[in-house]
């Protein structure tokens, strides 16, 4: 899966994904998970590598989950949330693209 230029992202998802709303769930996701310091950049630049197609979707999780270094089953349960708030309000736009 080839990454592309954040320019090439359709302007619907960028602001979708760059929307108050977003930023809000991903801070109070953060919080949920005492997620701190530093590592409160992982959950959004894992968002952004998979809206810019640098991780396949398949990937995500192991993504999640090496890098926040959680169990896989922790991982699942943050991905779900993540695809219920964030990845399902858009589907059509992410198909799309």
């Amino acid at each position: 899966m080839a990454q592309v230029l954040f320019e090439e992202i359709p302007q619907e998802i960028r602001y979708w994904f760059g929307s108050e709303d977003t930023v809000e769930f991903l801070i109070d996701l953060n919080e949920k998970l005492h997620i701190t310091g530093e590592s409160v950049r992982i959950l959004p630049h894992l968002l952004y590598r998979l809206e810019s197609k640098d991780i396949d979707p398949l990937h995500f999780i192991e993504q999640v989950a090496y890098w926040l270094q959680i169990p896989t089953e922790q991982a699942v349960s943050i991905a779900l949330e993540i695809k219920d708030k964030l990845l399902n309000p858009i589907r059509e736009d992410l198909n799309k693209f």
